[in-house]
């Protein structure tokens, strides 16, 4: 699953008249950078939500190489959050576990593919939920304080009262049907899925070691123009 349905506030201008997965990077909407990153993983089915200003954004998916495997999930009349946007898709779902992916994680086209970098790391049957991390230090355009302490096997635990974590999340997961599961909520973050997990010390996390841009902001959008022009 692509969650496209954000109002990407902080993106503006760019997302005054698209959503922000139709922001243009090298050629190519953000949405379509991940398409392709999910075509080469082999993946058979992707749910893409659908919210603000959803005509440029169905437009160019239905035309897409992938349209035939592109299912929509429709949050017009209200957005479900992260979380909430996930489960109302589950139907759509096949199988499990299964990828889902911020609309804004962007990785150069010629980094290592993140779901392949994920799928390689899952197995566990202790997992519920796998996140893709990225070291803080090696984070471009990142100047928070981080998300995760990764421990021994790979499971994590959130930054707390700690002044640092040394790990951030890339915003590019898999997670599993049970985390959702007796939810009586519409309307949650992911977050609320991830304390889940935490709770059943069913949380890990990946790293990964190639070059991955969080494009919240125009001058993100710069930095990966700049990526393609090296």
């Amino acid at each position: 699953m692509i969650l496209a349905a954000g109002l990407g506030l902080r993106s503006r201008p760019l997302t005054n008249d698209r959503p922000k997965a139709m922001i243009t990077v090298a050629g190519k909407p953000l949405i379509g950078h991940l398409l392709d990153r999910l075509g080469d993983a082999g993946v058979a089915k992707i749910v893409v939500n659908l919210h603000y200003k959803p005509e440029p954004l169905v437009n160019y998916l239905k035309g897409h190489r992938l349209a035939g495997k592109i299912i929509f999930s429709d949050e017009r009349e209200k957005i479900l959050e992260t979380g909430g946007g996930v489960k109302a898709a589950l139907g759509h779902f096949s199988g499990d576990p299964f990828f889902v992916a911020n609309c804004d994680a962007f990785f150069p086209d010629s980094e290592e593919n993140p779901f392949l970098t994920l799928r390689q790391a899952w197995g566990s049957e202790e997992m519920a939920a796998l996140l893709l991390l990225k070291a803080k230090e090696q984070a471009i355009g990142y100047d928070d304080r981080g998300d995760f302490f990764r421990q021994s096997g790979g499971r994590l635990r959130r930054r707390g009262e700690a002044d640092q974590a040394p790990y951030i999340f890339t915003g590019v997961q898999i997670l599993t049907q049970k985390l959702f599961e007796d939810l009586g909520d519409a309307v949650f973050s992911l977050n609320k899925i991830y304390d889940r997990a935490l709770s059943q010390e069913a949380l890990f996390g990946t790293p990964y070691e190639r070059a991955w841009l969080h494009m919240g902001t125009p001058e993100m959008v710069e930095q990966a123009e700049g990526f393609h022009r090296q």
